[in-house]
């Protein structure tokens, strides 16, 4: 298995967060994230 570009995962994020309303997509969106090594974190 391969793995996925980051664009991929944007979309895939955006996919599974379609099926939330309004209130609750906001509020979930915020522990959906690309686990990105090459970014730095701050914690």
């Amino acid at each position: 298995m391969s793995a996925l570009t980051r664009e991929e995962t944007e979309v895939l994020i955006q996919e599974v967060l379609e099926v939330y309303p309004e209130k609750p997509k906001k509020d979930r969106a915020k522990h959906h994230m690309i686990n990105d090594k090459e970014l730095e974190s701050s914690k």
